[in-house]
């Protein structure tokens, strides 16, 4: 059995969720927390999850310490990851953290056990992320690091999640100065303090949890682990997914790799040269005009206090 725990957050989506949750049962993990929002005031919704629910108690028919939290009310797509992961690390030093649309490789979860136990104490070192889009690297080792939080699928400490906030109380200066610190371009400057700066200090009405957790780690000068193979592959993307809808996104659905042995970086040095690529080729693109109409279109839709109001 897997002895590092393993925290699965779900909604009302069955397909992808007992997908992944197939990949954990795999492993076995002797420690599983498994974490469902309530519904948005919707009846059909509730029921979809009373269904997905149900579903998943079922499938775990391994013997393991199992913790569950079903919240009766829905605290949104902020809060409720947020939530669940200040929750998970209340009783726990380290773990794993993985959403319904988070499918990995078997080789993800050694990977991660590794590189926890050997970075545990240090304190620099803030997440283990699971995802990677630039797999050509002629880098022979088995990953790098990077000012960057490969978000779908990964592995951090209660020592990290300890600092995690999703409201800051940080005027526009000492964001800006945040993000000098970590950036090396004006277009790279322009593009997270225009990210960070309307998330952080909305609490519960932001759009995401995962932004947040960035800035936690860029704010106190962590860097985060991303592997050179691609361990995560996110099934999610479609008109079901809030902040995956595009079918088409070279993110959607991409192949996984294999990392059976890990060969370990000599020093702990960022990667300015693959963060400055993934920039490039992948951030930069965005309009951050496209950015602002999303949130527009999000609002549009209800989403206010980290909820869909119906």
């Amino acid at each position: 059995m897997y002895d590092i725990p393993i925290l699965f957050i779900f909604f009302d989506r069955q397909d992808t969720t007992l997908r992944v949750l197939c990949a954990i049962k795999d492993i076995k993990p002797k420690k599983l927390f498994i974490y469902c929002d309530g519904a948005r005031d919707n009846d059909f919704e509730e029921k979809r999850i009373i269904e997905v629910r149900n579903k998943v108690l079922d499938f775990i028919d391994w013997d393991c310490d199992l913790k569950v939290n079903f919240e009766r009310k829905n605290k949104g797509i902020c809060l409720g990851p947020y939530s669940a992961i200040k929750w998970f690390f209340s009783f726990v030093d380290k773990g794993i953290v993985l959403e319904h649309d988070c499918l990995p490789s078997s080789d993800f979860f050694s990977y991660c056990k590794e590189c926890l136990l050997k970075y545990e104490y240090t304190s620099n070192i803030m997440l283990i992320g699971g995802n990677c889009y630039q797999a050509n690297s002629k880098n022979y080792d088995s990953y790098y690091f990077t000012k960057y939080m490969y978000g779908w699928g990964f592995a951090t400490w209660k020592r990290v999640v300890d600092k995690y906030q999703i409201e800051w109380e940080h005027s526009d200066i000492e964001i800006l100065n945040v993000v000098k610190k970590r950036c090396c371009c004006k277009k790279e400057i322009t593009y997270w303090n225009s990210i960070f700066k309307p998330l952080i200090r909305e609490s519960g009405s932001a759009y995401t949890w995962d932004y947040q957790l960035l800035y936690t780690i860029w704010f106190y000068g962590g860097l985060c682990i991303a592997p050179n193979q691609n361990l995560v592959s996110n099934i999610g993307f479609g008109d079901l997914g809030i902040n995956t809808g595009n079918v088409d996104s070279i993110f959607a659905n991409y192949p996984l790799g294999n990392m059976p042995i890990l060969i370990h970086p000599v020093n702990i040095i960022e990667d300015v040269r693959r963060d400055k690529s993934f920039f490039d080729h992948y951030l930069k693109g965005k309009n951050l005009i496209l950015l602002k109409m999303k949130r527009f279109v999000l609002k549009k839709m209800g989403f206010k206090n980290g909820r869909l109001k119906i």
